[in-house]
């Protein structure tokens, strides 16, 4: 049990307990000996910690976070590009689980998962600054694992579900113009040698994202024109057409007996928003291929319930954030709607 001390010459508590490999560790508490409130919370830290003890003393061994959760990303993730993304996210959030010492899923609580969202914009070597949406997204990851936890009887309820945090409205993607199409085709020049034009032309010329363009020959169907995509975002497999301009360029990777039109891995996007930074495409992303393609398709008159199902939307509000139409495209159809006019 842990247990509240006191040093000669120090005017604050320290607080005594076992880590989680059963070692006695001594703490320095911020509460300062003889003052009636901080007397009072030494005590309620000290219960807590005696608690967090029994808590891991009687968890079984396999509840351990390592235990379990590289299983639990092999089995639920086929697709290897999310998986990668949960794994770089687990990276982060096993540290700081490591440092607060919550070892297994019930010693988990609300107020970690809160204080974990500072605790990521403020650690980390990195030449860009952390954003608030990057550390939501490992708590995304965690409940997803504090879920199966709850499943398998190891934690008596999810700390990560409604946490009250407003989330960031996403930066609106930019459209790609016809010249900024041919400036990223002229800065490739190996075409079929580099992923990043083969990825572009397949995002751009079937509006899927980044990972769904490393497709399996197996499920591109030549004769019919058609493309499947089998492990989506949202896991619902889905069948789209496959346009003539990219039967060239898949044919002739297909003869080199690739499995795959393309290889993907969970930095590719980083690489792709890199190399568009130093063309002086800065406020553009790989993405906006997406948003180039559904727009150019509302602007040829395509019905939005064919749009949709091109592209595998099932909800018409996500639908209407990829559109990018402006007021000149909308000109041909001024004067379509006549009234009676005064005389």
């Amino acid at each position: 049990m842990a247990s509240l001390k006191q040093r000669p010459n120090s005017p604050f508590y320290y607080i005594q307990f076992k880590d989680a490999h059963e070692h006695w560790k001594t703490k320095k508490t911020k509460y300062r000996i003889g003052v009636p409130q901080d007397d009072k919370d030494a005590r309620a830290h000290c219960a807590h910690q005696t608690a967090h003890e029994k808590s891991a003393r009687a968890a079984n061994p396999s509840e351990k976070w390592d235990e379990w959760v590289s299983h639990f990303f092999i089995t639920h993730c086929a697709n290897p590009v999310t998986r990668g993304g949960y794994e770089q996210s687990w990276s982060w959030l096993r540290s700081y689980l490591e440092e607060i010492e919550v070892n297994v899923p019930s010693q988990l609580t609300h107020v970690h998962c809160f204080n974990y969202i500072q605790w990521r914009l403020t650690h980390g070597v990195t030449k860009r600054k952390i954003k608030q949406s990057t550390a939501l997204r490992d708590i995304k990851v965690l409940r997803l694992l504090m879920t199966h936890a709850v499943k398998n009887q190891w934690a008596n309820g999810n700390p990560c579900l409604r946490m009250g945090i407003r989330r960031v409205p996403p930066k609106e993607k930019e459209e790609f113009t016809d010249e900024q199409i041919e400036k990223i085709f002229a800065k490739l020049p190996q075409k079929e040698k580099d992923w990043r034009y083969v990825a572009f032309r397949i995002a751009l010329e079937t509006g899927c994202r980044l990972g769904e363009t490393q497709i399996d020959f197996r499920n591109i169907d030549f004769k019919r024109k058609t493309i499947t995509f089998v492990d989506p975002k949202g896991g619902k497999p889905y069948t789209t057409i496959l346009p003539d301009s990219l039967l060239p360029m898949l044919e002739k990777i297909r003869k080199t007996k690739a499995q795959y039109t393309v290889e993907i891995n969970e930095t590719s996007s980083t690489r792709f928003s890199n190399f568009l930074r130093k063309i002086g495409l800065k406020s553009h992303s790989f993405h906006c291929t997406r948003v180039t393609f559904v727009t150019r398709c509302h602007r040829q008159g395509i019905e939005a319930s064919k749009v949709m199902r091109m592209v595998n939307h099932s909800s018409e509000t996500v639908h209407k954030i990829y559109q990018r139409l402006t007021a000149d495209d909308l000109k041909p159809f001024a004067n379509l709607v006549q009234f009676p006019q005064p005389k």
